[in-house]
This record gives C-alpha cells, structure tokens and sequence, in this order.
C-alpha cells in the first residue's frame, strides 16, 4: 500500500470515548491505485506560471508608461498650443505662418479689448500703445500684420477692421488724450483717414453690387449712430473733391 491508494475498510470496534475516534478494522481491500506524480514536471510547470504572471506585469507596466507618456505628449501639445495663441496675439509679427483675414480681425478685437482694460484701470497699458500704432500702421501706412497687409485683406475684412480702428482711436480720444501729443503726426487724424476708407470701399461694392454692399451700408449705419459720424464731418475732410463727395453722398442717405 502507498500514499494515495484508496481502501476499503472493514470496521470491527469503534470507541468514540476517544477523541479523535479510535476504530479497529478486520480487513482492507486495495480499490485504485495512486497516480505517480512527477514533481520535477510540476516544479518546472510552476517556474512557467511564475514567468508568464511576471511577463504579464512587465507588459503591463509598459503599456502604462506607453500610456502615461502619451498623455504627458498630448498634455504638452495642448501646452503649447495654448502658448502659441497667447503668443499670437501679443507678438503679431513673431511668426513664420502668414495671418489670414480672421487673425486680422481678431488681432485689432484683442488691442480694443486691451483699451477697455486699460480704461478700467485708469492706466493706458504698454500694450496697448503698441496695439494702437500698430493698427494705424497697417490701416494707412502699409505696415503688415504677420505677414498680411490692409490691402491683402478682402472686402469685408477691410471694412471690418475700418470700424474697429475708428473704435480704437474714439477710445484713446476720450480716455487716454494726452498720449496722442507724444506721437507724431500721421496717428492723429485716424477718424478721418478710416472713414474716407470706409466711404471708398462701401462705393466700390456697392457699385459692383456685391454682397458686401448691404453689410458696408449696415456698418456705416453703426458709425452714424454710435461715433457721431455726421456729414458734415464728411464733407470737411480734406483732399476729398466733389465728385467723390457725391458717390460718398449717394451712399449716405441709403444708410
């Protein structure tokens, strides 16, 4: 008989005073044998579940770092491009891609954005002074915007960032007026030089019959109203001869 034989047993005695029970048997019959057991094998199986278990982990740490250094790239790039945009909009001219109309009209938005921080403030910020001459520069003076200049720009972009700068210049005019008398003369009439370029461009689309037409009419309406265009600051800006005065006029009174 060996470890792992199964018996049939007769029992003789049993005391049960006895713990644990005793019992006495009569005969023991040999009912299947014990499988042999090869221990080397099962040592050997074992060390291949150990190595696939830590395989497993290893593998599973390095999808994790794969992960995590993934999202740290992703992170990054959303870090950046964050950057870029702030950068974008203080440092205009800093960068190789060449602004589109919509970079424009967002670049003179921020600069006026920046007048009425300052106007809170009670203080004109520095960057705001050079958002200012900036924007002169580009609109009269043929100075680009990241590579963009005024007369790149199409129609309505043009008239756009027209009435943007003429907002920009009645802010500085009525809150910051002392700062114009530290610059030279070409930022001083804005109002005027813009408005001859809205009342010129307005003329040529409308004349063209173009889309456009119905926004410039729409825009020049808002001018009237709200920065106290008149005609008679019209009719009083220099250089200006008759025959223009009269498209500019016919202009004017369909707004």
């Amino acid at each position: 008989v060996k470890i792992g034989d199964k018996l049939k047993v007769e029992i003789d005695k049993i005391n049960t005073n006895k713990d644990p029970i005793e019992a006495e048997g009569r005969n023991a019959t040999i009912i299947s044998k014990a499988k042999s057991v090869d221990l080397d094998k099962i040592i050997r199986n074992d060390d291949r579940e150990e190595d696939n278990k830590d395989n497993v982990t290893s593998n599973h740490t390095d999808n994790n770092d794969s992960i995590n250094s993934n999202n740290n790239d992703d992170n990054n790039i959303i870090a950046n491009n964050n950057t870029s945009t702030n950068n974008d909009v203080n440092n205009q001219n800093n960068s190789s891609v060449k602004a589109t109309d919509n970079d424009v009209v967002t670049y003179f938005n921020s600069v006026n954005n920046e007048i009425d921080k300052s106007t809170s403030n009670k203080t004109l910020s520095d960057s705001a002074k050079n958002g200012f001459t900036t924007v002169v520069d580009f609109l009269f003076y043929n100075k680009p915007i990241r590579g963009r200049t005024f007369n790149e720009l199409s129609s309505s972009a043009k008239l756009k960032v027209l009435k943007l700068g003429i907002a920009i210049d009645k802010k500085i005019d009525n809150h910051f007026p002392s700062y114009k008398s530290t610059l030279s003369s070409k930022y001083q009439n804005v109002k005027s030089l813009a408005m001859s370029k809205y009342l010129d461009k307005t003329t040529e689309v409308c004349a063209r019959n173009e889309d456009t037409c119905n926004e410039a009419k729409k825009g020049l309406s808002d001018l009237k109203n709200n920065f106290s265009i008149t005609w008679s600051f019209i009719k009083d800006i220099s250089g200006v001869g008759l025959s223009k005065l009269k498209n500019w006029y016919e202009i004017w009174r369909t707004t």
